[in-house]
């Protein structure tokens, strides 16, 4: 095996085994919000984010993370 098939080889598996550390950490920062607000704050909350214009901008996070996205654009989706 060549030193470039190996160092590919340990990026794929360190890519595979962050994806579930990923999904553990954002549901830790869920329940950590969740804890913070009542439930029909969260529902209401959480309808925002799963709504197509919610996802849109979460995937905008999702894809950059550094993004510049205000939190009017998210308040607005909440006081619809």
């Amino acid at each position: 095996m060549t030193f470039r098939e190996y160092t590919e080889k340990k990026n794929k598996e360190k890519n595979i085994s962050s994806k579930p550390k990923a999904v553990v950490a954002m549901v830790d920062a869920l329940k950590s919000v969740f804890n913070d607000y009542d439930l029909a704050s969260r529902k209401k909350a959480w309808e925002a984010l799963t709504s197509s214009k919610g996802k849109e901008q979460m995937n905008t996070l999702v894809r950059n993370p550094k993004s510049y996205i205000s939190d009017s654009n998210f308040i607005k989706l909440v006081n619809k």
